[in-house]
Formats: structure tokens, sequence, C-alpha cells
């Protein structure tokens, strides 16, 4: 093949491959690699439709590939970097986002993901640089627009970014740009925007994934539109559609389906699709429970109540932490939204913070956290714990500084709960719990935006679960942690007494705002974004019997432990 052959066939790959024909656009990809099997683009190009399809070692090793072929160039080191992002190595994606900028300084695409990259680490700081200085030069790109626009919304600047968002969908009518208003506004409670803007992006694309998933928590919709489950059943019955769509996406559509068949009371339709969904996750996702056994038999090995208190005495002095944890789908979202009605209690959300300050993850993934765990002596002292303990309360501080007290409520800070009674000895520890059936099932049915192993099969979502309460179980009875034990029936039966409770233990006195925290107007960046703008209802008690036979598995896995 010669070679202006090779670059025609080379565009109308890239072609296929942007309209998502993701068929035709392999075939001539490797068209291109069987005339020259070193061709630096077509290899990368291939790595970038093997990430498109979740099919991840394959594009690591086309992306490496592409850089032996030439490693002068910045782009594969940028995909390397997306690929390393995008399975959660992020010191490997960081270091090869950098390598790129050393072959290229002004390469935008990998300023750009840096910006993604330190929005995913909730760096405020570091996301807005990275953002504005991608946005800045190459203000006509639609993905350095979009994430400047989520870099002004980490930094709280919603009117700036709801103005540009405005501006790329009046120019562009991007499906990206819809999806993330509608969440913004979901968040902020403007629930009726939000659903304007999902009715927007479906006269565009009938199957947006994100637009169908976010559209199906509006119960008044179905009224408008009640054949809209059965309208995209039909449509998918195409097989090149679902063929078009990565996996990802095609779970947010099941997800979606899920809900709205749900509303109708169609169940076994509805249990149809959540268990689709679940599946195309998992498979997403390998994973072995006895890895986070591993986990928690090195935190034995080191905490104690002798070491935490001998320790604690190096942490910090500040009273400012809250800090709301358990299981996701738990509570920790409602408790929440109830304290930050208070006056001088600021809700922060889900805060990556603290395991950024340990350099520990929620999982054991790939044997990190017991290897970190292992080492503990050596970066785990005095003048460690004094820097790490400062490092916190300056983030959080950056945050809010007005209010007296914080809310951290990333459920998965009950695995490092031992390190936080020590950098934080006075602070505040509230673990939220629900029946565990209900607990699960909330889970399962849910579509996270977060990498999380065990969540989308039934078996290991219950091991999951026995974990964390082994856990718990050896911070609260083997160290003696000291923490209130919210139970989520307990505040949905009895609200008020539950909350001046929660308050009585933070030592924060009473406000009558705390039983109207519907009307609070703050972000919710949660699942549960919609039940806490309403009051206190009971629909979500014993909810999964409607699919006891369904989820026999689960039901069984739980009651073994």
């Amino acid at each position: 093949m010669k070679q202006q052959k090779i670059i025609k066939t080379l565009q109308d790959a890239i072609g296929y491959h942007q309209a998502k024909d993701f068929i035709k656009a392999e075939k001539l990809y490797k068209k291109v690699l069987v005339a020259e099997n070193k061709n630096y683009d077509a290899l990368r190009h291939l790595g970038i439709l093997r990430l498109d399809q979740n099919l991840f070692s394959e594009a690591k090793n086309l992306f490496e590939k592409s850089i032996r072929s030439n490693n002068k160039l910045p782009h594969a080191y940028n995909n390397l970097g997306q690929y390393y992002f995008f399975t959660g190595d992020f010191p490997l994606a960081l270091k090869n986002f950098y390598n790129c900028l050393d072959c290229d300084p002004s390469y935008w695409p990998a300023i750009n993901n840096l910006g993604k990259f330190f929005l995913e680490v909730q760096d405020r700081d570091k996301a807005l640089h990275f953002a504005e200085l991608a946005y800045m030069g190459n203000q006509n790109d639609l993905e350095a627009k979009k994430t400047y626009a989520q870099a002004l919304i980490l930094n709280e600047k919603y009117i700036e970014s709801i103005d540009l968002l405005k501006q790329i969908i009046g120019s562009h009518k991007d499906l990206g740009a819809y999806n993330i208003i509608q969440d913004l506004y979901k968040d902020l409670g403007s629930l009726d925007l939000s659903l304007d803007f999902c009715k927007q992006a479906l006269k565009i694309d009938s199957l947006d994934p994100l637009s169908i998933y976010n559209i199906s928590y509006f119960k008044n919709y179905d009224y408008e539109n009640p054949e809209l489950a059965e309208d995209i059943v039909k449509k998918l019955e195409k097989k090149q559609i679902i063929e078009s769509m990565n996996k990802k996406d095609l779970s947010a559509l099941y997800f979606g389906l899920y809900r709205i068949f749900e509303r109708k009371k169609e169940y076994k339709q509805a249990f149809k699709y959540v268990s689709q969904a679940n599946k195309l996750l998992d498979s997403t996702f390998s994973r072995d429970i006895c890895t986070e056994y591993q986990y928690l038999e090195e935190l034995k090995k080191h905490f104690n109540p002798k070491f935490i208190k001998e320790y604690s005495k190096f942490g910090s002095s500040s009273k400012r932490p809250i800090f709301i944890i358990g299981m996701p789908r738990s509570g920790t979202t409602l408790i929440e939204q109830i304290l930050s009605s208070h006056s001088n209690i600021y809700g922060a959300g889900e805060l990556t913070y603290m395991s950024r300050v340990l350099d520990i993850g929620s999982y054991n993934e790939n044997g990190l956290s017991v290897d970190r765990v292992s080492k503990i002596k050596k970066w785990f002292e005095k003048s460690d714990i004094e820097k790490m303990s400062n490092q916190y309360i300056k983030s959080v501080e950056e945050i809010d500084n007005i209010t007296d007290f914080t809310t951290d409520k990333l459920p998965h800070n009950f695995i490092l709960l031992g390190f936080i009674k020590i950098l934080f000895p006075y602070s505040k520890i509230i673990y939220c719990n629900r029946n565990p059936m209900d607990n699960c099932y909330s889970i399962y049915r849910i579509f996270f935006n977060a990498k999380h192993y065990y969540f989308y099969d039934q078996k290991s979502l219950a091991q999951y679960y026995n974990f964390h309460k082994e856990l718990m179980y050896f911070w609260k009875n083997d160290c003696m942690i000291d923490m209130y034990n919210l139970k989520h029936e307990a505040l949905i039966e009895n609200p008020k007494k539950e909350i001046e409770n929660v308050l009585k233990y933070c030592e924060i006195p009473w406000e009558e705002d705390c039983l109207n925290f519907h009307k609070n107007k703050r972000r919710v960046k949660t699942a549960s974004n919609i039940q806490v703008r309403q009051p206190i209802y009971k629909d979500s008690l014993m909810a999964w019997k409607k699919y006891e036979k369904e989820l026999s598995i689960l039901k069984d896995t739980l009651e073994l432990s």
C-alpha cells in the first residue's frame, strides 16, 4: 500500500471511529497495520478504539508499541496516561502525562488531561490551573471547554460554569455539555432545569445514555412520556446500536431503564435491566475479596489502642472534622444534609483528602494498600503526622473557614479510621449503617461514577459488605475507637430524637433548621441528591423485598457471615 493510500485509509478509519462505527474503524486500522506494522498513528488510534471498548490490556499494549515505534512524539504518552487514568493507576498516569509534556510542553490534550486528573483527585487549584491553560491555549476545543467548566464547578464558580456550558450547547449541541449541566442543576436542587436539559439532549440523540439515566430520576416525566422505556427498548433491538456503545454508556442506559420500569411496577423487566447493567460493569473489573482481607490483616498488625493513643499525641488539636463513614448508600448523604443545615457546620461532601495525605487507596488494588501499611514505620512518625494533619486541615479550610465544623462524608474512610483517630484525636466519627439487604440492594441499583470493584455482582457485593462489618468490628471493639452508631432505620422512624443525639455526640447545640434539611440549597453530588431535597420518607425501607427471589445470591451470601 502506497503512503498516500495509507494516509487516506487512516483518515477514513478515524472518521468511522468518531462516528462510533467501531467495526469499520477497526477493519481499516488493521488494514493500515498489515501494510505498515509499526505505523505510529494506526497503533495508537487502534489503542484509543480499544479504550472506547473497555479492552484495557489491548489498549495498553498498542500504546506501548506506538511509543516504541517513535518515542519522541507526545501523542502516545498522552494516550498511555489516559489508559492508566481509566484503570486507576494514578502515579503512572501522571508520569505519562508529564512525559508527554517533556516531548511537547504545549501539547494541549495532555495539559487538558492533567486538568481532568486533578479534577478526579479533587485538587481544586491544580485542576483549575491546567484546565484554564488548556482552555486559553485552545478556546475552540470542546474537551478543553468542558474540562474548564468542570474545574469551575469544583471551585464552586457555578455561574461561570453554567454560562460556559450554555455557550458550548448553543454552539455545538454537545451531549457531554448537556450531561454536565444536567448533573450540576440536579446537584444544586434545580430539578426543573435539570429535567429541561435532559429533554433537550434527548431531542438530539434519543439514546444518549446519561440523559436517559438522569431523566429516569424524574417521576413527573413518566406522565409526559409514558412509552419512554418501550421506545428505548425498541431502538436497542438494532444490534449495531448496542455494538456502538461502550460498556459504561450502555450500563448507564440500562440503569435508567431499570428505574423507569420499576416506577411502572414492571418488576420483571426492571430487574432484567439492572442485572444487565451490573453484568456489563462487572466485566470491566477484576477483583478478589481475599486481597481486602489481606488489607484487614495488615491493619490488625499495626493498630491497637496503645498504638493509637501513643501516636495521637502528635495529631492535630482541631475539632473541625466530622467524619461520616459507612458503606455507600447507608444514609451518609442524608445525615450530612441534616448536619449541614446547622449554621455552624459546613457539608463538604465526599472528600478524597484523607486518602491523598496518607497515600492509601480505598481498596487494596494490586496489593498497593497492604504494601503501604506494611511500611508504616517509615512514613508515619511525629513529623509525618503533624504534616499530614496540617495538610488535611489546610485543604478543608480552603473550602470553608467560616463555620467551626466541616463534615467529610466519604463513606470509604471507614478503611482509615485508625489513621483518622491519630491525625485527629478530637474529631467526631458518625458510622452510618442500615439493614444489610436494603443497603446492598440500594448499591446494586445505582450507576456509580467511581471505580467500585465489588458492587456489580451479588456475591462479591455481599462479600464486601461482610468485610466492611468485620473491619468496623475491629475498629470499634479491638481498637476502642469512639464513634456514633447511626442506624438509618432509627433516623427514619424518629428523626428529631436521632438528630438531637448526633448533635449531642458532636457537642454542637440544637438548631431547628436541622429538621428542615430538605430546604438546604447546598450542592449535593451523590446519588441521593434528589432524595435529600424531600422530607424524610420510608419508601426505601425493605425495598429489596419485591426482588427477594432475584436477590437470593446476595441474601444467602450475607447470611453466611
